[in-house]
């Protein structure tokens, strides 16, 4: 059973428009710095690092002012080939790692467009259609972070999802739970993503051939069921839920907000281009499906609104040659001279030794306070905890985000958890501080420069308190608090 067609069509120059305006807007975002040096990667690493070093999965959140907070991390996978990557190779063969990533992204994107388009018997690409498929490079989804690994596997589990429903094959059924072990144990917060996809090729099979096949019964507990053998069973899988369902997490972080597309241009512009193409589509329940779900996500929050670059192909694909520009490539060539690409990218992101001296961190002043300091206890601007974990500094709260929102981890006269205390230092709480000084007896304070008077804090305020900073550095200053706790 198919839906009703649309009869009506817009102009092909729309697309283009579109698509042009957006690949100017990102062109430029990815270089290996803005793929390296962000906050997340630093806890990640930090993780791995110590787990390696450990040989066991940490139960407690670890280089924290309260390791008595439980904690099991839900990105293992993830943690523990970055340590490793980075023990062997430094930031050179990470980077050669995350371009590997990047090669089985887009492969998987053009695997997905190649899907929508033999649906309707469609052949070739626009070179648009090129171009559109690297702006998730461009975007959120290659830093460092579990996102290289888990936005090729949650496409490529699509692609097999779909090609399950048309010819269920033993192989398949097993690729497919693969997959969700393999996801829930590399980057298990977005693992109800992939059971939801699944969950629309299932609707839309049922809504077109009403019939459940039992094969469908069995494979989707098989999914489920695999997904709960990692360290944090079903807490892990639903991290997402219950960690960002939290209104407070929305609060602090913008990443967790319902997306305002006024405020992001070109996510807006890449919305817009996905309604044309699924206005213009001839629909089938899966596209359909799809559509609604996607379009979920993509209002839902900032996170979520970059599924829309990785399902972006499959809608395009659906759409009928317009012959613009009268030409297109085979599937092959394509593939053929994007793998050129990443070679050329890999060998042109090749890092100094001094990749490390970013001044957007603390490098000079952790090191500093290492020196000085046995295993220090770091009161700083919560931007830059995940990097002072990871040089082995104990933080107040950081990128974990779960362990420090819980109820265990409130103090004070206020009663705030370790994240809000954190949030409320990092945006000049001076009362907070102080008392967060005298709660945890911290040994150093670190605070930015302010060169233009915009930071929250007033540097003599902090000094008539502490008395004169201990080093200054290239990020900011070191202020020895130790003396000043009992």
């Amino acid at each position: 059973m198919r839906l009703p067609q649309s009869n009506l069509t817009l102009p092909s120059w729309l697309f283009y428009s579109f698509a042009m305006v957006i690949i100017l807007l990102l062109f430029g975002r990815l270089t290996p710095a803005y793929a390296i040096f962000n906050s997340d990667m630093y806890f990640h690493l930090g993780i791995g690092e110590w787990m390696l070093d450990h040989r066991q999965i940490p139960t407690y959140a670890i280089n924290s002012f309260d390791p008595s907070l439980p904690y099991v991390t839900h990105e293992i996978w993830f943690q523990w080939a970055l340590a490793w990557l980075y023990q062997k190779g430094g930031w050179n063969l990470v980077h050669l790692a995350s371009s590997l990533c990047l090669f089985f992204t887009v492969y998987a994107m053009v695997r997905l467009l190649q899907e929508g388009r033999e649906t309707k018997d469609l052949t070739g690409m626009d070179v648009f259609i090129l171009l559109l498929l690297l702006l998730p490079m461009m975007m959120m989804f290659f830093s460092i972070r579990p996102q290289i690994v888990s936005a090729p596997l949650i496409v490529w589990a699509f692609v097999w999802m779909v090609r399950f429903t048309k010819k269920p094959r033993m192989w398949r059924a097993l690729i497919l739970v693969g997959s969700s072990f393999v996801l829930a144990n590399v980057h298990g917060g977005v693992w109800p993503v992939l059971f939801v996809l699944w969950g629309i090729v299932v609707a839309a099979y049922v809504y077109q051939e009403k019939r459940l096949p039992l094969s469908f019964v069995i494979l989707s507990i098989s999914q489920f069921g695999v997904a709960l053998f990692n360290p944090g069973g079903l807490e892990n899988i639903l991290y997402i839920l219950l960690v960002g369902g939290d209104p407070r997490v929305a609060e602090w972080n913008e990443e967790w907000k319902p997306l305002v597309y006024t405020s992001h241009p070109t996510l807006l512009l890449v919305f817009l281009l996905f309604l044309f193409c699924v206005f213009l589509m001839k629909r089938n329940p899966l596209s359909l499906f799809l559509a609604l779900g996607i379009g979920t996500l993509a209002v839902s929050g900032f996170k979520q609104a970059h599924f829309l670059f990785l399902f972006l192909p499959f809608f395009w694909g659906l759409v009928p040659n317009t012959n613009l520009l009268r030409f297109s490539l085979s599937f092959s060539r394509f593939l053929l001279l994007f793998t050129l690409g990443v070679v050329a990218y890999a060998g042109a992101g090749i890092l100094p030794e001094k990749a490390e001296a970013n001044p957007n961190y603390p490098v000079e002043e952790m090191a500093y306070v290492n020196q000085h300091y046995h295993q220090p206890k770091v009161l700083a601007d919560f931007n830059v905890s995940s990097y002072i974990l990871q040089q082995g500094g104990s933080v107040l709260a950081d990128g974990r985000w779960d362990p420090f929102q819980q109820d265990e981890s409130r103090k004070g006269s206020r009663n705030f958890t370790a994240l809000e205390r954190s949030y409320y230092i990092t945006k000049g709480h001076l009362p907070i501080l102080l008392e967060e000084i005298s709660l945890s007896h911290p040994d150093v304070l670190l605070l930015p420069h302010n060169p233009d008077g915009t930071r929250p804090f007033e540097e003599e305020a902090i000094t008539k308190r502490f008395g004169e900073p201990v080093f200054e550095g290239t990020w900011g200053k070191v202020w020895d608090v130790k003396e000043e706790t009992p």
